[in-house]
């Protein structure tokens, strides 16, 4: 089944989509106007709709079954998984929040660190920001995730981190010259719904960063005996707590 997602607006019992929509929806995907299309608002609400029409190059859709939410959102015994990722030069920081989107975590922040290659200013991280949005809107209509992942770029890391302190989280920091404690052995004594994963760019984290991490309760820990590629490395660490915590 097809799924999409409003950013905007809330579910009426009939609306249109959006032209971009309308176009990967009719023409792309050539989708069987009898079947049936899932669509999430912004606030979660969701349900099944079919097209009636096309005008203008907008599919027109109405409601067939709205479902109930969820009061307690999905999450009272699901885990929850958060990137704290550095940003990357070129494509590299688009490549990662659409496989963190398929690996499902609950949120991302992009944030900027001391070897960050990658430097966005104000005006460039808003245009930056509206991409990364539409990457991890299409991303998740294609794995077909439940809820958009959560995308914050306005925090500092030192903020980010408390932040995610204050919500009982458990700060995981992978650091190439962590020697003693493996991703592994950190998980098996956590027993929490929320773990967040701190990588670093592609020069690494600098000590007072690792300090950081620490001084708030946080861990670092090792993804292995070689050293990764920031990408790699965001990408390996999703998949270990994804299989350590959800298999």
């Amino acid at each position: 089944m097809r799924k999409l997602f409003l950013q905007k607006g809330q579910l009426t019992d009939r609306f249109f989509l959006s032209s971009e929509q309308t176009h990967h929806l009719v023409t792309v995907y050539r989708h069987n106007w009898k079947d049936p299309i899932q669509i999430t608002d912004s606030k979660g609400a969701s349900g099944f709709y079919l097209i009636k029409g096309l005008i203008d190059g907008r599919a027109q859709v109405e409601l067939q079954v709205l479902e109930p939410i969820d009061s307690t959102g999905g999450q009272e015994h699901r885990l929850e998984l958060v990137l704290v990722q550095s940003y990357l030069k070129a494509d590299k920081f688009e490549w990662i929040l659409q496989k963190a989107c398929e690996l499902d975590v609950a949120a991302i922040y992009g944030v900027a660190t001391k070897n960050c290659v990658a430097v966005y200013k104000d005006k460039k991280l808003a245009a930056k920001e509206a991409r990364w949005q539409r990457i991890l809107v299409e991303a998740s209509q294609q794995c077909g995730r439940e809820k958009l992942p959560h995308l914050e770029t306005t925090f500092s890391f030192t903020d980010a981190l408390q932040v995610e302190k204050d919500k009982g989280a458990l700060l995981l920091l992978a650091y190439e010259n962590e020697d003693k404690q493996s991703l592994k052995k950190a998980l098996q004594a956590y027993k929490g719904q929320r773990i967040v994963l701190c990588i670093g760019p592609e020069g690494g984290y600098i000590e007072e960063e690792v300090q950081q991490v620490q001084s708030l309760g946080g861990q670092s820990i090792s993804l292995g005996r070689t050293i990764l590629r920031a990408e790699t490395a965001a990408i390996a660490g999703l998949s270990m707590i994804n299989y350590e915590k959800r298999m």
